[in-house]
């Protein structure tokens, strides 16, 4: 596994001891639940336990948090002792089918029955296999947008067309400031933008069609949206793109003096730079704009963490129902590392409520790379860190990410 994981190395697992109620302390029995998950941020992390707090109240659970190198990792050593976690927060549907045909993993809507009115089909969709539902989301998040210093930015300069970006990109290169902060030390960046260009470009359809294996990577439209990829890298980057991080590049602009003009980060993101800066408001100081990548304005692209379940003792299904509500979608929402599946949660900023309006309408897609074999999705990842250092590698990048994803399908 390459060394360079889509998140940072902050793993949490939860061992869980529930006392069973009515039983003196010296007869107490105890179940043990524990929950793998990974967080870009400590601020998400904390976010995460401040919305299990009721649920720990509420049972008598005291948690014990243990950190590791990095979920696909962890995952793979308990799973292979024989001792997987009751429950994992997943972000990869496409690892979930890997755990999926191995037998081991619950089927959700079974567990749970099915999920409450307003969640989206085409999350539904994404943690589908052969027709079984074997995730559910309790966290989304807006993929490939813009970010900014909106206080030290003017309002007029913020591109609308694909040519206004990059127009504006080569001004601030001519004022000595590099106009992009790009962190794809993982590889994750960089395949936001390229998903949100096809989408914004094409349309959910060649997404979709490239997940499911009906459109070659070597399509002339993919080669497209790398290209337009590659025009933006040409105006300007930050320091080497392959050796930044996601979460450090998007503090760039708000640096003083700011670093780089914009930043691509997620909709986590607005987390990320207020947690590292207290005194940055959002929207006084914080703010993104969607990339201007195409024509289709409606097009975005949308990650998000599900639970998937190993076990299904009484008390594991009693906390997935909990994560899985969505009142729990809305408090978790309303501490600001997240949007919810369901419509009408209320957000504390304006600009978390601005991307979460953007899940609600137009043409959702999930994220492309994460619906990928780990192994097809690790080629696409080097795929990206090869064309940055090389452009005219793109036609060998392609055949070999075709070939990579043949080989998994």
């Amino acid at each position: 596994m390459d060394t360079r994981s889509l998140r940072l190395p902050l793993v949490l697992l939860l061992a869980i001891l529930v006392a069973l109620a009515g039983l003196p302390p010296a007869a107490a029995q105890y179940n043990q639940i524990t929950i793998l998950a990974q967080w870009d941020s400590r601020a998400e992390q904390d976010d995460f336990q401040q919305l299990l707090l009721p649920f720990f109240q509420e049972h008598n659970i005291q948690p014990n948090l243990i950190a590791a190198s990095n979920l696909e990792k962890s995952l793979y050593q308990q799973v292979q002792a024989g001792t997987p976690p009751d429950m994992v927060l997943m972000t990869q549907p496409g690892l979930l089918r890997a755990y999926v045909e191995s037998g081991q993993v619950i089927a959700l809507d079974a567990a749970l029955g099915p999920p409450p009115d307003g969640y989206p089909a085409y999350l539904a969709d994404a943690v589908t296999v052969d027709g079984i539902v074997y995730g559910r989301f309790v966290r989304l998040t807006v993929k490939g947008l813009a970010w900014y210093n909106s206080a030290g930015q003017m309002a007029a300069s913020v591109p609308r067309t694909w040519d206004d970006l990059l127009t504006v990109s080569h001004v601030h290169a001519g004022q000595g400031r590099e106009p992009w902060a790009l962190g794809l030390s993982t590889g994750v960046i960089g395949t936001d933008i390229l998903e949100t260009i096809l989408v914004r470009q094409y349309g959910a359809d060649v997404v979709n069609g490239l997940a499911d294996g009906l459109i070659p990577w070597t399509d002339e439209r993919v080669r497209a949206a790398w290209e337009v990829f590659g025009e933006m890298l040409d105006t300007g980057v930050l320091d080497d793109p392959t050796r930044l991080s996601p979460a450090d590049a998007v503090l760039a602009p708000f640096d003083d003096p700011a670093a780089a003009a914009f930043a691509i980060g997620p909709s986590t993101a607005l987390r990320w730079i207020t947690s590292a800066n207290r005194r940055l408001t959002p929207g006084a100081d914080v703010d993104f704009f969607a990339l201007p990548a195409g024509d289709r304005s409606g097009g975005v692209v949308i990650g998000g963490d599900f639970i998937v379940l190993f076990n299904d003792d009484p008390i594991v299904l009693q906390l997935a129902e909990y994560l899985a509500s969505p009142e729990a979608a809305a408090a978790w929402a309303d501490l600001g590392s997240a949007i919810s599946p369901y419509p009408g949660a209320d957000y504390p900023n304006g600009v978390l409520r601005d991307a979460a309006a953007l899940t609600e309408r137009g043409d959702p897609v999930f994220d492309l790379s994460d619906r990928l074999h780990p192994d097809a999705r690790d080629s696409l990842y080097g795929g990206i860190w090869r064309y940055v250092d090389n452009r005219g590698s793109l036609d060998d990048v392609l055949i070999e990410i075709e070939s990579a994803v043949g080989k998994t399908r």
